[in-house]
């Protein structure tokens, strides 16, 4: 039994103690009813005394000789009576022999020590999350360190393994290139292969490339993601060892010249614009922190074995806050998919990703580059071409030749949402998630 002295509850000040007490130990319990009961009545009852006091005192205060025997008998009834103090002294012992019962005392003890044992279980719980998510190697003999993020693909990789192939990688090995490094097809066994892209060392804007893009990649899994499983840093150089897309990019397919390749039909070129939207628009509202591609292509949009489109290459990703609208950074991307205002302000936003994926969407409509030698010929751009031909209502001519058969009004409406995207003024181009919501509007694939 601990000593409690209740009294202060007569003091309004700490009345807030028993509403504690009657939340916590009083609620659905009969037995402390009576506790609650008593406490109530005698914080009521002095709020009734106080107010009949301070009558008192203004009558008293305006009419000095004024204090007669009604005053009198008012303030003695301002006050408890015998009986009504004893019942109050009666009330405030039994909440303080309740009080000091070892049962509130085991019950305090057990309601601590469980909320510090779930802090603890939840804290090893997040820790136990965080390192199951990289596996790090290390590599005596070169003196690098590989990370794999945990993934069925990549539980294979061993340091010793990966570098033996790395080191037998040639020129025919090489499946693309870009601002920031060469990739390379790397075959593991029969059943596994990746993509590895080499960063080399020696320049610092690279090696920052390098951690930008690893930490805009490392923890994204997304079905119109390309994913990155892992990486190696050594002394020379650094490599990104990424997902391998089986059916290339889709610049490859839009221009390539293998006579083994057959035309993409109007569905396909349907379900790749809306995945690359919709792994746009992943990377713009759903990352935290948000993330500007700044580089969106046709050949920086890759196809899984389901001809299903997945965003790639982030060595020019930029991270920012979510509170922040812009990047001000040195320009980088390709001639004919930036933005006009690149070149005015140097600023990476959102609605430049969008303009570049406008201009892609015009790729899969026509069938040509936006740096077509026809174009240079004319002075002209692929981009200015379709606006003219849109305005004039002459989609259908604009339309790939090796696109025989397509539905003419789902195409159209394909041209008006490119024509949104590549407005010259920013603020009147769409969201991306607006642009994906239009594209999926269109009902080819759906019906």
């Amino acid at each position: 039994m601990w000593p409690l002295d209740l009294s202060f509850l007569w003091h309004s000040n700490y009345f807030w103690v028993y509403l504690l007490i009657r939340d916590h130990l009083v609620r659905n319990d009969p037995y402390y009813s009576r506790v609650s009961r008593a406490v109530l009545l005698l914080h009521r009852s002095r709020i009734q005394y106080t107010k009949k006091v301070k009558v008192v005192v203004a009558q008293v205060s305006q009419d000095p000789t004024g204090f007669t025997a009604s005053s009198s008998s008012l303030v003695q009834s301002s006050f408890p009576t015998q009986p009504q103090r004893r019942r109050s002294e009666s009330s405030i012992g039994t909440l303080r022999d309740m009080a000091g019962s070892p049962v509130i005392a085991l019950y305090i003890t057990i309601c601590c020590l469980a909320f510090v044992m779930s802090k603890i279980i939840i804290s090893f719980l997040l820790y136990k999350r965080w390192a199951g998510k990289r596996r790090i190697i290390e590599d005596s003999l070169s003196g690098g360190r590989m990370v794999v993020f945990r993934s069925p693909a990549a539980q294979s990789l061993s340091s010793k393994a990966f570098m033996k192939k790395t080191m037998k990688l040639s020129n025919k090995d090489i499946i693309g290139s870009g601002g920031f490094g060469t990739v390379y097809r790397l075959t593991v066994d029969d059943k596994t292969a990746f993509a590895v892209k080499r960063l080399n060392k020696g320049n610092k804007d690279t090696d920052r490339g390098f951690e930008r893009e690893l930490h805009a990649m490392g923890d994204i899994k997304h079905r119109n993601i390309v994913s990155l499983h892992g990486y190696y840093i050594a002394a020379q150089f650094n490599l990104l060892i990424y997902e391998l897309m089986p059916n290339g990019s889709l610049d490859t397919l839009l221009h390539g010249k293998s006579s083994k390749q057959k035309p993409l039909d109007w569905p396909t070129r349907y379900r790749i614009a809306a995945g690359a939207a919709r792994g746009i628009s992943y990377l713009h509202h759903d990352c935290i922190p948000h993330i500007i591609h700044r580089d969106i292509k046709s050949s920086n949009i890759l196809l899984d074995r389901n001809m299903e489109a997945r965003v790639s290459d982030f060595g020019l990703a930029t991270l920012m806050h979510p509170d922040q609208t812009h990047v001000s950074t040195i320009v980088a991307g390709t001639f004919g998919y930036l933005a006009p205002e690149y070149f005015d302000t140097g600023r990476a936003t959102t609605k430049g990703d969008v303009y570049s994926f406008g201009v892609v969407l015009l790729e899969l409509l026509t069938g040509k580059r936006p740096t077509d030698e026809s174009f240079i010929e004319e002075g002209t751009k692929l981009v200015t071409w379709v606006k003219d031909v849109v305005k004039d209502e002459r989609q259908e001519q604009a339309v790939d030749s090796t696109l025989s058969c397509f539905p003419t009004e789902e195409v159209k409406e394909a041209f008006q949402i490119a024509e949104k995207c590549l407005e010259s003024d920013p603020s009147k181009r769409p969201a991306m998630a607006e642009v994906l919501k239009m594209l999926e509007q269109i009902s080819s694939l759906i019906n």
